[in-house]
């Protein structure tokens, strides 16, 4: 088996980091350097968690070298030197590139190929907005699916795998090392020459890297707030130029699901660790012998369940397709007036934010009042007071909460569901602000669950939130 590793050079990129690191080793990579710059928002803590767990080496840049790309390039030697007779490839990539394995089932399978090389020259995919306005909390590869055509010039550039003991040491820039008896292939297994200009043919077939260079308007106005003296004056026409979303290539779900598998469990690591920290307690790492909270599925009365709309964030009836992640509630046995729902991902409970169709609340758990009408249930919106509907597939199929009074189409059965490690014990209806939800830790420290952390944490109102977010112990779950 080719062995591979990938080193990224990151500064500030907590939101997208776990996204990084889970993908690059569900696509195969044995080991990732990642060389930190010095981050201030949780990106290192959150790096050193994962090393815990899996092969991620992380170091801190050099602070004695003053300019930025002399320290990226100190960075890239480090690991090559480190790598060699360890791998046989190693590429660098920035927290906004992933390579893309557009057929191959691992990397390794890819790497075959070069054999009668020592470099590898990826293209650039450029990816655009989506259309999003706002940061998202889905990985990247989830959340942006929209790119450039190939005719943008930009993409004659990438990034590039080398054999590291074939590195001169060398370093002129990220799109191109200077090799010995340098032998570089493109995508296709095909020899190019890289010696005069790091440009060459554009090819997505077989790999490249996909290249989030905007992302969300937030994230491309903090990037412009970062970089204004670095050649970014005219940011709206670099806006204007790289926001292309001409077509929509979607992210391999093998590699999602592997890489989802990963992101869930150092979600959960890192509540544990923000608990330990920021109020010396823990998570219940069972169910509770007299816990009789329970978790339903919905059940509507033309037999849909919930689900959410793939590569959306908006909550549809399941009409036997299962096109994605279901959706469910939690009702608490000593509070059965309210619940919350949630969705449940095939390993735990996930914190992407979802909605309803005209119910003003995005988040990862939203309440609603329940209604008992005859053995069945009506759910109203705490927010709108409006009852939730949903239309039968005939009529257009939709799923909304805007509706005055309760018939049949706003009645729903509820099917009990176990999850062996997802469940609920500990009722946080109460929490509102920081000092009820501290509350909430104390008196039910080793009692209450992850998922009742989830929603004891979007009870409390955004400014509880964001101070203990901007601590030191709270930053190692701001990217929740």
């Amino acid at each position: 088996m080719v062995r591979s590793a990938v080193t990224l050079f990151v500064k500030d990129e907590v939101q997208d980091i776990v996204g990084w690191i889970a993908w690059h080793f569900s696509i195969g990579f044995e080991k990732i350097f990642i060389y930190d710059d010095h981050s201030t928002d949780g990106t290192y803590e959150l790096c050193k968690l994962f090393s815990k767990f899996y092969n991620v080496e992380v170091i801190r840049t050099d602070s004695k070298i003053q300019n930025f790309y002399w320290r990226q390039a100190d960075s890239y030697k480090k690991a090559c030197r480190a790598a060699i007779g360890k791998f046989d490839w190693i590429c660098f990539l920035d927290g906004d590139e992933y390579i893309s394995l557009e057929k191959d089932v691992n990397i390794s399978a890819f790497l075959e190929r070069f054999s009668d090389f020592n470099g590898i020259a990826l293209s650039w995919r450029m990816y655009g907005s989506s259309g999003r306005v706002v940061k998202s909390k889905a990985p990247t590869y989830e959340a942006y699916t929209y790119h450039c055509q190939m005719d943008l010039e930009d993409c004659e550039l990438g990034k590039v795998f080398i054999r590291p003991e074939s590195f001169t040491f060398n370093y002129g820039n990220p799109h191109h090392f200077t090799l010995h008896d340098e032998k570089y292939a493109n995508a296709w297994a095909k020899p190019i020459d890289l010696s005069q200009k790091p440009t060459h043919e554009i090819i997505w077939e077989n790999a490249c890297v996909n290249h989030y260079i905007v992302r969300s308007m937030q994230d491309f106005v903090e990037k412009v707030s970062k970089r204004i003296n670095s050649n970014m004056t005219d940011s709206d026409g670099y806006w204007q130029y790289f926001n292309r979303n001409e077509l929509q290539t979607l992210p391999n779900e093998f590699f999602v699901q592997k890489a989802r598998k990963m992101i869930d469990f150092i979600k959960r690591e890192s509540v544990k660790k923000f608990l330990s920290q920021g109020y010396v307690a823990q998570l219940a790492e069972r169910m509770p012998a007299e816990s009789k909270s329970l978790l339903y599925r919905l059940r509507t009365a033309h037999n849909a369940t919930f689900t959410l709309e793939r590569h959306s964030s908006k909550v549809v009836q399941d009409f036997g397709n299962k096109a994605g992640d279901e959706v469910v509630c939690v009702i608490y046995e000593n509070n059965k007036n309210i619940c919350y729902f949630l969705i449940l991902t095939d390993n735990d409970v996930s914190t992407k934010r979802f909605y309803f169709e005209a119910n003003d609340c995005m988040q990862s758990s939203i309440a609603f009042r329940v209604y008992p009408s005859d053995g069945l249930y009506a759910f109203q919106s705490l927010e709108s007071q409006h009852f939730m509907a949903c239309i039968p597939e005939a009529l257009g199929g939709s799923l909304v909460v805007d509706r005055d009074s309760v018939n049949d189409w706003e009645k729903f059965r509820l099917e009990p569901i176990e999850r062996g490690e997802v469940f609920f014990s500990a009722d946080p209806t109460l929490v509102h602000d920081e000092k009820s939800f501290a509350k909430f830790i104390a008196e039910n420290n080793g009692y209450f669950s992850y998922g009742d952390f989830l929603i004891a944490w979007n009870n409390m109102d955004i400014s509880s939130q964001k101070k203990i977010l901007s601590s030191e112990a709270g930053r190692i779950i701001s990217w929740l």
